[in-house]
């Protein structure tokens, strides 16, 4: 079959959203087309050249990122419509509002499986199959280190950059900012070599983060995504709020009476798709104690670590020991990344199934039949998604290089994310006023 997947054309600058999209291009069943999205106007290919449309979760639909030109092309598309979500505990009814909106039968969420029917009821999906996944998966290719150094050899004994998120992501979000201080802090006391950073300064794209990985004997992470779901979007403003009636109010106060009521314990806990990346570096894990998504074993794949930091101590020696680290290095790299387990094929193979599946069903046949019919490709999408930016230093600034019409420029990294952070609405009425000025 040929298959379209529509995403955000600004998002390709992050690892994990390229190395998602570039995975389909692997696919065995079906072929892959990319159409690059900026989300405003409409999406300029015939839909119905294709056998199945995709959403994938760079066009952030939870806040608006597709025009009605474009929700009405797909609603109307007489194929199969699948959406892949992630963060899907922001701003939720306006994503379940788009999922019917368009029309779509297949959803790929990251709920966990036990999660799906409290976050979406059965009763008011009751034509689309939902299907459980991880936000990210292991790496075909292990990234590029010195592999003459074992890891218990390397230099850095542990290292890390997290990002400080918003109150309103409650405790698993502030538990990337936990674990950095924590570790970092014995370090320091204990003088013991770590390269632990949190700010936005600090982060590390392109081919810079696995050889960053790969430098480090141990790695620091803890499970990602939020058990607070914002169901309407206006925590943010209840917070702001709340701060402005109560000046003096710690995050620990806001947290007791906004936050902690809304917290659903290990709802949507997952396994980051950082941990696989670090296991094929072949870092040593040192991870906060925690389900991950049943993919990894405490002492077998990683090196526990209790919230309160009271095992630092046990950490740090099994870390010192050698034949330890080295060990779990490879049996973590030989049971998750090449069982093939928790690979991007075995993902792709699935998301493929679920496509000829749902593709049988809007052709009016039984799931499974295989009745689909092979389309003529669209002749104005690509058969690779694009990745736009390109990276250097200059005087200590890491600079992005950003093409548009055949003209480059090379901009201070932090501004560009910056803006490409703000709300799709606000990037337009800038771009409006600047244009008027």
């Amino acid at each position: 079959m040929n298959v379209l997947c529509i995403y955000s054309r600004t998002a390709t600058y992050t690892n994990a959203v390229f190395d998602y999209l570039n995975a389909f291009t692997c696919s065995g069943k079906n072929s892959w087309f990319f159409l690059g999205y900026d989300g405003s106007g409409a999406l300029g290919v015939n839909l119905d050249e294709f056998d199945a449309v995709c959403i994938h979760y760079s066009v952030r639909v939870a806040y608006n990122e597709l025009s009605g030109e474009a929700a009405e092309a797909i609603a109307a598309c007489r194929g199969a419509k699948a959406i892949f979500l992630q963060d899907e505990y922001e701003n939720t009814r306006n994503t379940s509002e788009w999922i019917r909106r368009l029309k779509m039968s297949l959803v790929f969420t990251v709920v966990p499986e036990a999660g799906v029917a409290g976050v979406y009821p059965p009763a008011e999906f009751p034509n689309v199959r939902f299907v459980s996944c991880l936000t990210g998966y292991a790496p075909a290719s292990a990234p590029d280190f010195d592999r003459k150094v074992r890891p218990s050899q390397r230099k850095i004994v542990v290292g890390y950059r997290g990002r400080p998120l918003p109150l309103k992501y409650g405790e698993l979000g502030r538990e990337k900012i936990v674990i950095g201080a924590m570790v970092k802090k014995y370090c320091e006391l204990s003088g013991i070599p770590s390269d632990i950073r949190w700010d936005e300064e600090g982060r590390i794209y392109g081919d810079a983060w696995p050889a960053f990985l790969g430098s480090c004997r141990g790695m620091l992470a803890t499970e990602s995504g939020s058990n607070v779901f914002d169901w309407d979007g206006n925590l943010e403003d209840e917070i702001s709020e709340y701060r402005k009636a109560n000046p003096t109010a710690t995050e620990c106060d806001i947290h007791g009476a906004l936050i902690a009521s809304r917290e659903q314990p290990g709802l949507m806990n997952q396994i980051s798709p950082k941990v696989f990346e670090a296991i094929g570096a072949r870092a040593a894990l040192v991870l906060f104690e925690g389900g991950y998504s049943g993919v990894l074993t405490p002492w077998r794949h990683y090196i526990p670590l209790k919230k309160d930091g009271s095992n630092l101590a046990e950490v740090f020696a099994a870390l010192r020991n050698g034949d330890l680290v080295d060990r779990m290095t490879e049996i973590a790299y030989s049971d998750i990344i090449l069982s093939g387990k928790h690979s991007y094929q075995q993902f792709v193979d699935r998301v493929d199934e679920e496509l000829a599946a749902a593709c049988d069903v809007a052709a009016g046949a039984p799931r499974g039949s295989g009745v689909s019919m092979r389309r003529p490709k669209g002749p104005s999408v690509t058969e690779k998604p694009i990745r736009y930016y390109k990276y250097r230093e200059s005087w200590g600034v890491r600079l992005i290089y950003i093409e548009r019409g055949g003209v480059g420029r090379w901009y201070p990294r932090i501004l560009v994310e910056s803006w490409l952070r703000l709300p799709l609405p606000v990037r337009k009425r800038v771009k409006a006023l600047l244009k008027r000025s």
